[in-house]
């Protein structure tokens, strides 16, 4: 029964009737509260409609269920932040890297919170590696351009704000 409700839940969600999608999900986890998947599902909808309290106990009952699991702790992490939790975020963004060193997207975050918590060095070798991965992102370099006017390297700052520019002039849909 569980996995038929898991699976109507699944397709309500993929089709973004999140609101019903999340009553399956609590349904099943009424019927058994350590059901893995209802948890990251439910806290995942959580997220997106930022809740991030009811997001962020979730996500840790589920990390005690399932502590392999990359994008749960990538999440946790989002949901962590958006809380103010920067230390916490940080934790979490770290396991998610232990799992998957070159998760670009945890990185960025990871630079982002080093930012709000006035950590810019650290920020900038985050973005630096993200780029020397993928220096497609947008998002990055402009994070990038905040730590370097941060570390007050203005001249660098400039030319990551004009590579910014650029993006954006190839690809306006940014």
């Amino acid at each position: 029964m569980n996995e038929a409700m898991l699976q109507n839940a699944w397709r309500l969600h993929q089709a973004g009737q999140l609101m019903d999608a999340a009553r399956l999900y609590s349904d099943i986890l009424r019927a058994n509260p350590r059901n893995f998947d209802a948890l990251f599902q439910l806290a995942n909808i959580h997220l997106t409609n930022k809740r991030y309290g009811d997001a962020e106990r979730l996500y840790g009952v589920a990390a005690k269920i399932n502590p392999e699991l990359p994008e749960l702790f990538y999440n946790y992490g989002c949901a962590l932040q958006s809380l103010g939790r920067h230390q916490e975020a940080l934790v979490a963004y770290a396991r998610a890297l232990a799992l998957r060193p070159n998760y670009v997207e945890v990185r960025n975050n990871r630079g982002v919170v080093l930012l709000a918590m006035d950590r810019h060095s650290e920020a900038l070798a985050c973005f630096d590696r993200v780029l020397a991965e993928r220096p497609d992102l947008l998002i990055v370099h402009n994070n990038r351009g905040t730590a370097l006017l941060c570390l007050m390297r203005g001249d660098e700052a400039l030319a990551a704000a004009e590579a910014v520019l650029a993006m954006m002039e190839r690809d306006p849909g940014f």
